[in-house]
């Protein structure tokens, strides 16, 4: 059940007008606000890194008001439901316990986990029903979020004037008061054009703002615990000295570099606020260990991380120095990185990786799916169709987009039966982000593809019929981004469509009526309907020598070949995003498998040993040098990874094949 939320808030939220930083305005208590101190360390999510207030997240943790998730996904773009915000209600300001109030609402479970939240939020009179019963699933907008959070601080209405909003007149006559309450408390503002949007739905992270916010007027957060220390831990090497790197902390200030010299004492050498540091004070003579402490936001420093000691070589990496024409600190790092996690960057100058020999494989695509790609034109100057195919069965659909229109839009995958039978569909996973730029949006719905199911809506559609996937979502600023992508699947054929419309508009009132011109395509990353969803790809790695396969080129790698029903012709999946590659393969000696964008900037993510992770474990730039792991694959063991072309990124991406012995 989603019912966590952290308090991280997206670089440039200030702008977006959500909130602001309590003022000193008079407060009247809840009769029962207190602290709830969690007893765990504080969730650490995967797609807060670079959170401008990553230490407020930790705090709000602590006070129990959010907690974390299986998924380690904070998904900040995701509309708040209303049960959720019950719950964090009942965390942050305990309502007596009062359950009868549920009984006049048929969609709410006595047993449910939303009950009991649900039951005191109600009992106290903080949220009320619909008209149509609670309707616990459906996202609460911004003006039922304020209202409810100024019921539960019990906010005295406003002395004198105050703000007003341009959309003022929109805003309900029941949340009017506690609007002007909220703005006169200093927890909630207006967008930058001086609009407050009564009826947009508040995302995760604007609801946790809000919430840290209110809560702080009536009782301080717990101190931040301390970061968790680093992890992934290696060595590396620069122009003939040795160094270390290791993998990011999300949310920190900087790390400090430890080192420890033989039969000495750890002394603090560098503090930097990258996740590599190139040691070139050190003795080559000297086989170093060396640790690393985060400092947090607050200037809390981590507890020291496991340590990495220079090792000697084996009498296969000596006796491939020769073969390969490789240092010894290159041989000395690919034999630590061997035991690190996958997404660790790796400095690969030395290899040779231009020359390498072709890494044999075999290629496989799975059939009985369907792949619909829209991302050509990649950027819409207005409402528009995007894409449209007929499919039935397993299907995705991913897509990729830029507003250009000059105004808030909606961008939305929608379904509509033109047949004259009935047809039910199922969301078995789906993810959608507007935050953080392409690249993290890339590897973000990256990592979700690949580690689903991430369940949505199910239901059925009569003929002439038609259903918004996740209404509450696609929300996209001028000029900013939206990449997603939707399993589904489907009983019968439908239409499936992309569509961009103006942020007031319903997506599929203006589809039915046709009143969305189709977008033409242009020389972006392709688009069209193509017969699979996954391709396999079988490794046959040499026990002697490096090898290189590279993906996402066309050639080693062919493109989808499909068809676009927009504008009647053939077409190709430049890239082959959307498409899942599972890589298999079973060597004869150990094997380390390293990747190395060669296309540009790049930032994904992979599936190794059942584990999604960030592969790498920060943006790579343009420089086909660095890499980083896929995995360590042992011999007699059938090994499998997944990967798929990340969105915002750029390809190919070659795959190459190091024998350790």
């Amino acid at each position: 059940m989603l019912v966590s939320l952290s308090g991280a808030v997206l670089p440039g939220l200030a702008a977006r007008g959500a909130l602001v930083p309590p003022a000193s305005a008079a407060v009247v208590a809840p009769p029962r606000a207190r602290v709830a101190a969690s007893s765990e360390r504080p969730a650490i999510f995967g797609d807060i890194v670079g959170l401008w207030d990553a230490t407020q997240v930790m705090r709000l943790e602590a006070a129990g008001i959010i907690r974390g998730e299986a998924d380690a996904l904070f998904k900040p773009w995701q509309a708040l439901t209303r049960a959720s915000l019950a719950v964090m209600l009942q965390r942050a300001f305990d309502p007596p316990a009062a359950t009868g109030g549920i009984a006049a609402f048929g969609d709410v479970p006595a047993g449910g986990w939303d009950a009991s939240a649900i039951g005191a939020v109600v009992g106290a009179g903080w949220m009320r029903g619909t008209g149509h019963g609670f309707q616990p699933a459906q996202p609460v907008t911004r003006a039922e979020a304020v209202t409810a959070v100024v019921r539960a601080l019990r906010l005295p209405p406003p002395v004198g004037p105050t703000p007003a909003f341009r959309d003022a007149a929109s805003i309900p006559a029941w949340a009017a008061q506690a609007v002007d309450a909220a703005v006169t408390a200093g927890i909630v503002s207006g967008f930058p054009n001086g609009t407050f949007r009564p009826d947009a739905p508040l995302d995760r992270a604007d609801a946790a703002q809000l919430m840290a916010s209110a809560y702080a007027l009536v009782h301080p957060l717990p101190p931040a615990p301390p970061p968790p220390a680093p992890t992934g831990l290696y060595l590396t090497s620069n122009a003939g000295y040795a160094g270390v790197a290791w993998s990011a902390v999300p949310g920190v200030a900087g790390y400090v570099v430890d080192r420890l010299a033989p039969a000495g004492s750890w002394v603090a050498v560098a503090r930097t606020g990258a996740t590599a540091w190139p040691d070139s004070s050190a003795d080559g003579a000297v086989a170093y260990t060396y640790r690393i402490r985060a400092v947090g936001a607050d200037g809390v420093m981590s507890a020291p991380s496991a340590s990495v000691t220079e090792p000697s070589l084996s009498a296969q990496e000596v006796a491939s120095l020769g073969a390969w024409h490789l240092p010894v600190s290159t041989l000395i790092q690919m034999q630590a990185v061997a035991h690190s996690a996958p997404g660790t960057p790796l400095d690969l100058h030395r290899l040779g990786y231009a020359n390498l020999p072709g890494l044999p494989h075999t290629t496989k695509d799975l059939g009985g799916s369907t792949l619909v790609v829209s991302d050509d034109a990649e950027t819409f100057y207005g409402p528009t169709l995007l894409e449209q195919a007929t499919a039935s069965g397993t299907t995705r659909v991913f897509y990729d987009h830029i507003n250009g229109s000059g105004a808030p839009a909606r961008v939305s995958v929608l379904l509509y039966n033109y047949g004259g039978t009935t047809v039910s569909y199922e969301v078995r996973s789906r993810v959608v982000d507007t935050a953080g730029g392409p690249k993290a949006q890339g590897e973000l719905v990256a990592a979700v593809m690949l580690g689903g199911p991430w369940p949505g809506a199910s239901g059925s559609l009569g003929p002439g019929q038609g259903v918004v996937l996740d209404p509450g979502a696609g929300y996209v600023a001028p000029w900013g981004a939206i990449l997603g992508d939707y399993e589904l699947s489907l009983s019968g054929p439908v239409h499936v469509a992309v569509a961009a419309v103006r942020s007031w508009q319903n997506a599929l009132t203006e589809y039915i009526a046709h009143r969305l011109p189709p977008t033409v395509g242009g020389p972006g990353a392709g688009r069209g309907t193509f017969g699979t969803t996954t391709r396999v790809i079988t490794l046959h790695p040499s026990a002697s020598e490096p090898q290189m396969l590279l993906l996402g080129d066309g050639r080693q790698d062919p493109y989808l070949s499909g068809w676009d029903e927009l504008t009647g012709v053939r077409v190709n999946d430049n890239g082959n995003y959307g498409l899942i590659y599972r890589i298999v393969g079973e060597p004869s000696v150990p094997t380390l498998l390293v990747a190395v964008p060669v296309g540009g900037g790049y930032y994904g993510a992979l599936k190794s040993e059942g584990q999604v992770v960030a592969a790498p474990s920060y943006v790579l730039p343009t420089n086909a040098g660095i890499g980083f792991v896929v995995g360590a694959w042992q011999p007699g063991k059938v090994s499998e990874v997944d990967w798929t072309p990340p969105g915002g990124s750029y390809l190919p991406l070659e795959l190459i094949s190091i024998p350790l012995g």
